[in-house]
């Protein structure tokens, strides 16, 4: 136990135990945002998807520059603001009665989370070598997903009993993670990173497009992953319903299989996938995204359900960690927040124009239908994965070829 403690340094495991905390709570809530706002705005599906997709909206049009400023500021700082922004954002819930409030603190809560995640990947290439960095953030995913075993039925319970609730534990849980950023994390920022390179300059100077297409084409083809994820927080539950008379028991059991199982065998599959072409792997994740969204699209029996869900979980623990891995091993050391930052896009994208797209293809032909569509993009992606990581280990190794030239 010691010895597997020691393996990390101290701020990879108050990453950890931060993340856990705070999607316990949070998967308390996002299981049952949209049933919350759904009753709260009169049964208006579209209303309450679009109020939902507000916070990936405002989080991919901040995400934009969260990237520059962690690169800039640093990742202690930008990552402090973030959870200072979320839990007010959560705070909020516990009073909000309008769909105004509902939208304005929907948006808060996405401009927080756009701050996190481009810091918080930077400051872990910062820290782990690159030969361990799909194993940390593997661990980083399960400590994610110890929130989707417990979560869901704790909030099955207190949502029934008392929203508010729940909203105040969630803006605990992230004050406590802040106050543990700022009085326990150290600054990873390299030294001389970017700052004292760039000399203040910004997008514009630092960024060719054609040196980075591997980058923008990884972020386009994982666009219908995160539309798939988009549709499990939001049109998921609606489709149940028209299936199961339970159907938000049946949704917490789902989501409580996908986190139990992460939980379970995720650090497994990261320490036995590092050895693997990270483009094979990412191929096979795509795949089984494609028989998920069969398996939902059809929903018509639990088992079935529960065989999708394990797929899902599959390429969940297969597709996250490498995607993350990929990143950080073909971005320049002084533009690693900025890479994060732009391949976040791809979650802004799936998860706020996904809601709607999936709402008015609900409406217009089914949720089967919505399911398919997304499936068959998975599978256009799948083929074309492999020779886009390729490409992007191409590019690396002509920059430090030419980097050891001008040496």
């Amino acid at each position: 136990m010691r010895a597997w403690l020691n393996r990390y340094d101290r701020t990879i495991w108050i990453r950890v135990i931060g993340t856990a905390l705070t999607q316990i709570t949070s998967f308390m809530i996002r299981p049952f945002l949209m049933f919350y706002l759904y009753s709260k705005l009169d049964g208006h599906l579209f209303l309450a998807a679009l109020v939902v997709s507000l916070q990936p909206l405002a989080s991919m049009i901040v995400g934009l520059f969260a990237g520059e400023w962690a690169d800039r500021a640093g990742r202690k700082p930008v990552m402090a603001a973030s959870l200072a922004i979320q839990a007010v954002s959560m705070a909020g819930f516990v009073w909000a009665d309008s769909v105004y409030a509902f939208a304005g603190l929907t948006a808060l809560g996405g401009i927080g989370q756009s701050l996190f995640h481009p810091a918080a990947n930077a400051q872990i290439a910062d820290l782990v070598p690159e030969n361990r960095r799909a194993e940390v953030y593997a661990l980083l995913h399960m400590a994610f997903n110890a929130g989707a075993a417990a979560g869901p039925m704790l909030g099955l319970f207190l949502f029934r009993a008392n929203p508010a609730l729940v909203f105040g534990l969630a803006s605990a849980s992230l004050f406590l993670f802040f106050a543990a950023v700022v009085g326990l994390i150290p600054e990873t920022k390299p030294a001389g990173s970017e700052g004292a390179k760039s000399g203040g300059e910004g997008w514009r100077e630092t960024w060719r497009f054609r040196e980075h297409i591997p980058l923008f084409l990884l972020t386009l083809l994982c666009v219908p992953m995160s539309l798939l994820y988009g549709q499990a927080d939001t049109n998921l539950p609606i489709h149940l319903k028209d299936h199961f008379d339970d159907y938000q028991k049946v949704f917490a059991v789902l989501m409580t299989v996908n986190g139990t199982l992460v939980l379970l065998f995720q650090m497994a599959v990261a320490g036995w996938t590092e050895r693997f072409d990270s483009g094979k792997v990412l191929t096979v994740a795509f795949l089984l995204l494609t028989v998920v969204s069969a398996g939902y699209g059809w929903a018509g029996s639990f088992a079935v359900l529960i065989a999708a869900e394990v797929a899902f979980t599959l390429a969940e623990m297969l597709g996250l960690p490498h995607t993350n891995k990929v990143v950080a091993r073909i971005a320049p050391e002084h533009l690693r927040g900025r890479y994060f930052a732009v391949f976040g896009l791809q979650w802004g994208v799936g998860r706020s124009l996904g809601p709607a797209f999936g709402s008015a293809v609900y409406v217009a032909w089914g949720g089967d239908v919505m399911f398919y569509l997304i499936g068959a993009l998975c599978f256009l992606s799948a083929i074309g994965i492999r020779r886009v990581v390729d490409l992007g280990a191409f590019g690396r190794e002509r920059r430090e070829k030419f980097g050891r030239i001008a040496g």
